[in-house]
């Protein structure tokens, strides 16, 4: 093993891996006694320090995210002889790229829904991975998969760490306007999600050539490629997540984790019965010739005739597909058979106003359940049209998005992601959504969905006790005591404290609470503090119940007399029989002894602490601001 500098609080055992400037090592927390993993990195030239400083980009985006599919980040520093290092969990599991392809729908699904999680998490914290592949997810001992390495990633809140120009990705996986080096966003990691999915399924890339440029241009040019018979029902799901363009792929990871349900139901239906040898034979002559006279058809059709027969469909209402024949595939026809665009774009015009006012009368009636099968067909539709900087368009878009910004601010309201469940859906399936509304969305899905735990980027999972009202703030409280690994993160010198309860912290006065408090405030941007006493017993059948008391920010009140003692004050009233001169009575003023903590064991009972002990630990109170228009 090659000489390693000494990092404090580390003992390195031995070397695991290795590529590049970096070195990864097994290594011993000492203050905790646990097997970490310490990626080590030295720069050797100044052109390294470009991915020193890429590593410490990493290093920022994991500690401000925490999720169960996401590699945590224990620590990171700067070593003496100007290395970078950063410890996280040590996962024996291996990488995807162990896994021998092709691999059986199920648990490709499986797979999906784990990581499409955790994009959901880190997009919400503003961050971009930007380089999804299968040596990127690992495994931990229990099987369960884990992103990893953001060096490459882009945070909203920080500057670019590459020149416009500069591809940052690897090669196959990489999206098409990743490849040209301009900005991206988060549908660029869903690409990549679906190449590592359609490799998993297929044993191979969907697009491949002998360098980055003929993958890139593969990308451009092709049409995403055919799936065999087996495999159909995923069709559409990589037609969209593998789209070119990014208007055309889902608009978030939630938008494909919902087309990925519909995938794992289409994969559970049974095949159809395969017909008998000799019907299959003579159902494939007749379906060649039908094909050979369609065929001839359509090379002697009259154009003239094909717009009239458009004209006739939007007039019935046979718009769109699965209708049969509908509008929009004969107008489709029309142009691949060169009729000129002039001719066709009046009934482009019909065709987008029969469109629209389908929608209308749903927007009227503000009913969203029924708006939002017609508004995915209107975004199809216009694509396939292409008619995105339409007038019409454009103005029934904004339409839309000013029926979806009170629904929106609604959910802000009452702090609650479900109540603008179908706006969230809507805005997903918008393909032109505007920046407005974008980031009114986010700060949505930011938000808890009813009674489930959420979390702030780099802070505790939360359990929300009081919503908001008004002008009346609410709160949440962490939804589990203070464990040590978050302890350690903010006190990493502090002294060991065994607990009575296995992963708690013990040990905990009511300073160092107000200062992990503020440890938090600051690194997650909201506001952490000690809860009160009845904001504390309102959530406490929310915790889980252990032998152990958490602190509250109220001090047991005693009174202490402040006047003479009983004696001296005896002879003062006899002085004062005799002089008539009045006693001054003893005076008492109110002393804080000890800070008061409530059972976590299902009690209730409180009891005063006036000095930490293994028993006390802390459950912090997350204040939840009113909301404030976008």
């Amino acid at each position: 093993m090659d000489e390693v500098p000494e990092i404090p609080g580390l003992q390195i055992r031995s070397e695991i891996g290795r590529g590049g400037m970096a070195r990864v090592y097994v290594a011993v927390q000492t203050a905790l006694g646990r097997e970490v993993a310490v990626k080590l990195v030295r720069p050797r030239s100044e052109a390294d320090l470009v991915h020193l400083q890429r590593l410490e980009n990493e290093a920022h985006a994991l500690a401000g995210l925490q999720h169960p599919h996401i590699v945590e980040l224990y620590d990171f520093g700067r070593t003496a002889d100007g290395g970078m290092y950063y410890v996280m969990p040590l996962l024996p599991g291996g990488d995807l790229r162990g896994w021998g392809v092709p691999v059986a729908e199920e648990r490709v699904i499986e797979l999906l829904e784990a990581l499409l999680d955790a994009l959901t998490h880190a997009h919400a914290a503003g961050i971009v991975h930007r380089d999804i592949k299968p040596e990127n997810i690992l495994f931990d001992r229990t099987g369960r998969p884990l992103l990893a390495d953001f060096g490459a990633a882009l945070r909203r809140s920080r500057s670019r760490l590459t020149d416009e120009g500069l591809a940052i990705g690897s090669t196959g996986y990489m999206s098409p306007e990743q490849a040209r080096g301009v900005e991206v966003d988060a549908r660029a990691d869903l690409y990549s999600l679906a190449v590592v999915a359609y490799e998993l399924l297929t044993g191979c890339l969907p697009f491949e050539g002998p360098d980055a440029l003929a993958i890139a241009v593969a990308q451009m040019e092709n049409p995403v490629p055919r799936l065999p018979e087996a495999l159909r029902h995923w069709q559409s799901f990589f037609d969209r997540a593998l789209a070119a363009e990014p208007a055309w792929r889902f608009a978030s990871a939630e938008a494909m984790r919902e087309a990925l349900e519909e995938v794992a139901e289409a994969a559970e239906r049974p095949a159809p019965m395969p017909p008998r040898s000799l019907r299959w034979l003579g159902w494939g002559l007749g379906g060649a010739a039908l094909l050979v006279l369609a065929a001839l058809l359509v090379l002697t059709r009259d154009p003239a005739a094909d717009l009239d027969r458009i004209g006739g469909l939007i007039g019935t209402g046979q718009l769109l597909p699965p209708a049969q024949p509908n509008a929009l595939d004969a107008w489709l026809a029309a142009r691949r058979q060169g009729v000129p665009a002039e001719e066709l774009e009046g009934l482009r015009q019909r065709l987008l106003e029969s469109l629209r006012a389908e929608q209308l009368e749903a927007l009227a009636q503000g009913r969203l359940e029924r708006l939002l099968p017609l508004w995915e067909q209107w975004q199809l539709a216009v694509g396939a049209l292409g008619a995105h900087a339409d007038p019409l368009v454009v103005a029934h878009n904004r339409q839309v998005e000013a029926a979806l910004v009170p629904e929106l601010e609604r959910a802000l309201r009452a702090f609650d992601r479900g109540e603008a469940a179908l706006a969230l859906r809507l805005v997903d399936a918008s393909a032109m959504a505007s920046k407005e509304l974008l980031e009114l969305a986010s700060r949505v899905r930011a938000l808890p969905d009813g009674a489930k735990p959420f979390a702030d980027p780099g802070g505790p999972w939360l359990r929300l006790i009081e919503k908001p009202r008004g002008d009346r703030p609410g709160y949440a409280l962490m939804a589990a005591p203070l464990d040590p690994e978050l302890w350690s993160a903010h006190a990493p010198d502090s002294a060991p404290c065994k607990a009575p309860t296995e992963g708690v912290r013990g040990c905990i006065d009511a300073g160092q609470a107000a200062d992990l408090a503020e440890w938090l405030s600051r690194r997650t941007g909201a506001r952490y503090r000690l809860p009160h006493r009845g904001e504390l017993a309102a959530g406490l059948d929310r915790l889980p119940r252990m032998p152990m008391y958490a602190l509250t920010a109220d001090c047991r009140r005693v009174q202490r007399s402040s006047g003479e003692g009983a004696f001296k004050r005896g002879l003062e009233r006899v002085r004062g029989f005799f002089t008539g001169r009045r006693t001054q009575p003893a005076q008492s003023m109110p002393e804080c002894s000890g800070q008061w903590a409530l059972a976590l064991d299902g009690s209730g009972q409180a009891r005063a602490y006036t000095r930490p002990s293994p028993a006390v630990t802390v459950v912090l109170l997350r204040e939840v601001p009113p909301a404030v228009g976008p």
